[in-house]
């Protein structure tokens, strides 16, 4: 895909539009190689704690990654959405069943089921967007929530993307934040610093 955009909002219509035409198939097919170069990662095998997001139809499936972090006895830590302020709440979440749908049709923790967490000092996030760039800044669905939440982070930042998706530079503001680590269908890869 060739990256001429230089406006956020047609950048990110146009690679919505583009992963939408992915066949099924070929969606699941990445989503393996992507679960399984960032599972064998050391910096997956070695975290205790992992925050990460529950995946939409057209994004990378975090499923499979939570189905094996609970496996593994992982603390899986997930966000609900504050559509009031654009910020998110962090919940633990300990299978499947703690989670329903919420903001966005997007299945988020039943807050009366589950411990809300406060120390985003420590751990591996899993950071979702739209399209990533070679320096680790993302596009995301344009309302900010993860932006606002990295600067909080401290551990390691893994952004996970179809390599379709991954362009030398993206348009970016002062607010943007971004990933330590990228992991497509073909790799892993430090950022550009």
């Amino acid at each position: 895909m060739a990256l001429e955009i230089l406006d956020k909002g047609c950048l990110r219509k146009s690679i919505y539009d583009s992963r939408n035409k992915v066949s099924k198939e070929t969606k699941q097919k990445m989503d393996f190689d992507i679960f399984s170069i960032l599972t064998s990662s050391k910096e997956y095998k070695n975290c205790d704690t992992l925050f990460i997001y529950v995946s939409k139809s057209i994004e990378v499936d975090t499923y499979s990654i939570m189905k094996d972090a609970f496996k593994k006895k992982k603390i899986v830590i997930v966000p609900k959405c504050n559509p009031g302020d654009l910020t998110m709440t962090f919940y633990k979440v300990k299978s499947f069943s703690d989670l329903e749908k919420g903001y966005f049709k997007i299945y988020e923790p039943i807050e009366e089921k589950c411990e809300k967490v406060y120390d985003f000092s420590n751990g591996l996030c899993i950071v979702p967007g739209l399209c990533f760039d070679i320096y680790g800044y993302r596009i995301g669905y344009g309302k900010g929530y993860y932006d606002r939440f990295l600067k909080g982070v401290r551990g390691i930042k893994i952004g996970i993307c179809y390599s379709d998706y991954i362009f030398k530079s993206l348009p970016t503001d002062s607010y943007d934040e971004k990933v330590d680590i990228l992991v497509t269908e073909k790799n892993m890869l430090e950022v550009v610093v």
